[in-house]
């Protein structure tokens, strides 16, 4: 890292706000511990510029967030840079008090946002875990209904069912041991 972008990324978390100075830092590890930027001045300039962004535009909340999405649109992030962002941004409004105004409203547009980028980022469920969990389902339900189900049957097609259950309720031969009895080998 060259020594300009040293000083830069100090500059963003060494103040005369001690409590922005606070949260720029924690910011800046995290950035650091995660890994998700390959410059790690580039998210403190984003955080920073997200809530100059949102407090400025505090008495119209709707704007100020579609104007943050699409400045970080712009940057060509990943969905996960994005959440990153948004997060960390989310975590110091609820976590600040602003003399200009309210920015609450800001906060739960910009969760509603934060949601969205999560669905995003969630991987999908396999489809076979819900096949799974449907036949399951499935035959619990015919099991509850077999013995109705055999009594409408003529004998020779019950026969032929009740046939075709056997070995799924019987266990395989080649699974029973035995205790005591017969002999391992047979001796004629």
């Amino acid at each position: 890292m060259a020594t300009k972008q040293k000083f830069a990324i100090d500059s963003y978390y060494k103040t005369e706000n001690e409590h922005w100075n606070k949260w720029a830092f924690d910011m800046f590890a995290d950035v650091v511990g995660k890994e998700l930027f390959a410059d790690p001045e580039q998210p403190l300039a984003l955080f920073d510029k997200a809530i100059i962004t949102l407090e400025k535009g505090h008495e119209t909340p709707f704007v100020s967030v579609q104007k943050l999405e699409s400045d970080l649109n712009a940057q060509k992030l990943t969905p996960a840079q994005k959440l990153f962002i948004l997060d960390w941004t989310c975590r110091y409004l609820n976590n600040s008090s602003f003399p200009e105004g309210d920015l609450s409203q800001a906060c739960e547009l910009l969760e509603k946002c934060r949601n969205k980028l999560k669905a995003e980022l969630q991987p999908e469920t396999p489809f076979t875990l819900d096949i799974r969990e449907r036949l399951k389902t499935l035959i619990e339900k015919e099991l509850a209904v077999l013995p109705e189900t055999l009594q409408s049957l003529e004998p020779a097609q019950r026969l032929n069912i009740i046939c075709k259950l056997i070995p799924y309720v019987l266990p395989k031969v080649e699974a029973v041991s035995h205790n005591e009895g017969e002999p391992l080998v047979f001796r004629p």
